[in-house]
């Protein structure tokens, strides 16, 4: 009997995968002169759904993670991992998937830069988080992204100015 495409992509190992990369979106708080939130997020560019999903944030910036979440009441995109004083892991479960084509954010961290009285950015600063990343059948991989001087000092001195940039994975 004549087998499906899939059957034999299962028989093989050749089955799509989903394709990770995080992301991080660094805008400026409206309310407070000198302060960034960065909506860290993940997009699947695969062709596959993506389950199982886990994403980590090292603690190696002077951020400070968001108690409320992404959305401010308490939502994250994807559940924090309990037990820990500073939230900075995230895992979902089978009902939890990020569809191809799609980004979802899950945390939000947040960092406040010296400003001069005109609202400018005193220093030369830059910004780097980096973390872990992986799904069902993704191995685990390094992340990290990278905000220049230039890109910050244009969002703390535009307040409805926004900078995204994709991880790059080790």
């Amino acid at each position: 009997m004549p087998m499906e495409h899939y059957q034999v992509a299962d028989m093989f190992g050749r089955r799509h995968q989903p394709r990770l990369t995080p992301y991080v979106e660094a805008r400026s708080d409206v309310n407070s002169r000198g302060r960034v939130r960065l909506l860290v997020g993940i997009k699947n560019v695969g062709v596959a759904i993506a389950k199982y999903i886990y994403l980590s944030v090292d603690e190696r910036g002077p951020f400070s993670f968001s108690a409320y979440g992404v959305s401010g009441n308490g939502h994250w995109g994807l559940p924090p991992v309990s037990g820990q004083s500073v939230i900075t892991e995230y895992r979902g479960g089978a009902d939890h998937v990020i569809h191809p084509g799609i980004a979802l954010p899950v945390t939000q961290l947040e960092y406040r830069f010296a400003v001069s009285g005109v609202g400018s950015l005193a220093g030369d600063v830059a910004i780097q988080i980096a973390g872990r990343i992986c799904a069902e059948g993704v191995v685990l991989k390094g992340w990290r992204v990278n905000f220049n001087h230039e890109q910050i000092r244009e969002i703390v001195e535009n307040p409805y100015f926004s900078v995204s940039a994709e991880g790059v994975l080790n």
